[in-house]
């Protein structure tokens, strides 16, 4: 459990740190991980870049993830497609396609899919929502300065302004 460096089984697969990528002995393939137990779990996953401590800790068969910061993309076990930047984004995911930028971004997402979320704490109460970006300077999902919010099951977009907001229903 005190691997420093090794080349995994697989094709292609590499890892760096302390039980980084440590369970990848069933062949998963085109896989990086660096960081102290970064992709621990991975057994059959493929073409995951996982960097950090503790990043992408949970996946085992999920493929096409990139995780970058401490704990991102931590619980995911088999969701494919994601990108997480930032300290824990992505957290508990294990749906699909998923975009977090942002520490702690798209945080309690489990099964949402096609979501993208920027900011500090973009998103972050999201559990099941899909196709809903949110772009925000405080990232509070809440409606405040710089926020926009669209998406198909969205019942209200708020945008702030020196003027005042603007409000619009789902009927746009």
């Amino acid at each position: 459990n005190s691997t420093m460096v090794a080349i995994l089984p697989g094709t292609d697969s590499i890892a760096y740190g302390v039980g980084a990528g440590i369970s990848n002995i069933a062949g998963g393939n085109f896989n990086t991980f660096i960081g102290n137990y970064a992709g621990q779990s991975n057994t059959t996953g493929d073409d995951n870049t996982a960097n950090g401590y503790n990043a992408l800790f949970t996946n085992t068969n999920g493929g096409y993830n990139t995780a970058n910061g401490y704990a991102a993309l931590y619980s995911n076990t088999g969701g494919n497609y994601n990108t997480a930047n930032g300290y824990q984004a992505l957290y508990y995911n294990t749906g699909n396609s998923n975009t977090a930028n942002g520490s702690k971004a798209l945080y309690s997402n489990t099964i949402g899919h096609d979501n993208t979320a920027n900011g500090y704490k973009a998103l972050f109460s999201n559990i099941d929502g899909r196709s809903i970006e949110l772009s925000c300077k405080k990232g509070s999902g809440k409606p405040g300065p710089f926020l926009l919010l669209l998406g198909v099951r969205v019942t209200l977009m708020e945008l702030s302004s020196g003027f005042g907001w603007l409000r619009q229903s789902p009927a746009f």
